[in-house]
């Protein structure tokens, strides 16, 4: 059983902190990997206070709630694991917007594992099954653990056909108790129990919501180094997964499709704006995989590295009057148009951390805004 430690109540208290925007509370957390918990409140609070036109109030979870969840995760055999801690998945730490927390019930191992994702519709044609059967159970056969979204369709074929070989990881976007499709049950439970992981960002016992799962898509695209579309409308949360794959730097792998036919409309998209690579078997996936280094599929400039490196101070030893100075330069390089955090750092020959928490205070005061894929831009007054 996974001990109640001080680490688990910092983790699990930060991420269950509401009054900010859940990519700031990520950006946060990203901030406090050597904070204790008391300091990291502390500092967050100094933030907020520091802010201008906050509109939400900040609420931190009580020791209670926290105590709480903790124990009904454990009793439904789940584990947590958290941002810097070893064992966290690599790729999905190179991300600009990982998990600060997430809960997972399974086969542990499979997160040090060679991951590659299958992605699709809910409602597929019968070709598109058999065809996510055949490259699931090849990628898999291959040493690759298949990730998905435990969904419908083209997910709950992707996650049955690897089961039996490098197993398979089922990204979910409510509670780790939350079973959802319901029909998925039996798949979920057996996930659970044999070579199977299923992992929720969510706190225990929260509800599927629309917007959970844009959310949790982003993590399907992080842990893997290369993804696969099936079958997708234009306008689908395929495609949501798609471009945070697209900008995690990752693999991207499209079947094509018929152009009069809606179902393909997204895959036939990408492969008009050369957004991926065109295959219809396992074969050509794996050949072009073949001999891939995990550690080319990183999203962090080595320039921003180098520079946080070589910079003598931090955010942590600067005044307010000097991170101040530099939100000011932060601020006016932004506009509407959506820009990464890594592009301000290395325009601006401003250290990584400083970026962060100069975004950080810009957003909790309404100026800018912040998307899981690190992307920040202007909040447009009228």
């Amino acid at each position: 059983m996974q001990e109640f430690s001080l680490e688990i109540t910092k983790w699990l208290t930060i991420a269950r902190i509401r009054g900010i925007s859940h990519p700031n509370l990520l950006l946060w957390g990203q901030l406090c990997v050597d904070r204790d918990l008391e300091s990291s409140i502390e500092y967050l609070k100094e933030l907020y206070n520091r802010s201008t036109n906050n509109k939400k109030t900040l609420k931190i979870p009580s020791k209670h709630e926290v105590e709480s969840e903790y124990e009904k995760t454990i009793a439904h055999g789940a584990k947590f694991v958290h941002f810097g801690q070893q064992g966290y998945p690599e790729l999905l730490q190179e991300c600009p917007m990982p998990p600060i927390l997430m809960t997972i019930k399974g086969d542990l191992s499979l997160l040090g594992k060679k991951c590659f994702s299958i992605i699709g519709s809910r409602s597929p044609s019968l070709n598109s099954i058999n065809l996510t059967h055949d490259i699931a159970s090849k990628i898999s056969m291959a040493g690759f653990v298949v990730v998905a979204g435990l969904a419908y369709g083209i997910d709950a074929q992707a996650h049955r056909s690897s089961l039996q070989h490098a197993g398979t990881i089922g990204v979910i976007g409510s509670g780790i108790n939350r079973v959802y499709p319901l029909e998925n049950t039996d798949l979920y439970r057996k996930m659970e129990s044999h070579n199977g992981l299923v992992i929720s960002e969510f706190a225990y016992d929260e509800p599927p919501m629309p917007h959970h799962f844009p959310q949790r898509n982003r993590i399907i695209a992080g842990l893997s180094c290369g993804i696969l579309l099936i079958e997708g409308k234009k306008n689908s949360g395929s495609m949501i997964t798609i471009r945070y794959a697209d900008s995690f730097n990752r693999e991207i792998y499209v079947v094509p499709g018929f152009p009069g036919d809606v179902r393909y409309e997204g895959n036939n998209y990408l492969l008009k704006k050369q957004i991926g690579k065109l295959i219809d078997c396992a074969e050509d996936i794996l050949n072009d995989m073949e001999g891939a280094n995990p550690q080319l599929y990183t999203v962090r400039e080595k320039k921003v590295r180098i520079k946080e490196q070589n910079f003598s101070g931090t955010h942590s030893s600067l005044s307010p009057e000097q991170i101040a100075e530099f939100k000011e330069d932060i601020f006016n390089k932004i506009s509407a148009t959506p820009i990464s955090i890594e592009q301000i750092s290395l325009f601006l020959g401003i250290p990584i951390s400083i970026v962060k928490i100069s975004i950080l205070e810009l957003e909790i005061s309404g100026k800018v805004s912040l998307d899981y894929g690190g992307m920040v831009f202007r909040v447009l007054e009228y």
